[in-house]
């Protein structure tokens, strides 16, 4: 199995939380065959259909494979989110008390490459 890459996951918890491709697409800001396609994606990298897809109700449902794959999603991306919001705080710190950060050209490239 390659990778499993964020946007591809937030997809998979989009479509699982709203049910629906279309309602996942406006939420993602994005159209609704790119969401289908990085489902698709998803489903070639795991080797398994991860959505039961409803074309009379218009509506998707999460397979066995599918459950187990977003409750990972939903811990990785809510650490993600977690690591982004402590990178923010503390690159506000530095930015107000410099004197905190070690003065070594490690730690100014680290800082650095975090703000870009």
């Amino acid at each position: 199995m390659s990778m499993l890459d964020f946007g591809s996951l937030r997809a998979l918890v989009c479509v699982a939380r709203e049910g629906s491709f279309t309602r996942a697409a406006n939420c993602l800001h994005r159209t609704q065959p790119s969401v289908s396609h990085q489902i698709r994606k998803l489903e070639e990298m795991v080797g398994e259909r991860l959505l039961e897809r409803s074309r009379s109700e218009n509506s998707v449902r999460l397979t066995r494979t599918g459950e187990i794959l977003v409750g990972y999603a939903w811990k990785i991306l809510d650490l993600v989110h977690e690591a982004e919001e402590v990178l923010k705080a503390e690159l506000e710190i530095a930015d107000e008390h410099p004197e905190r950060l070690q003065d070594t050209a490690v730690s100014r490239r680290r800082v650095n490459s975090v703000r870009q």
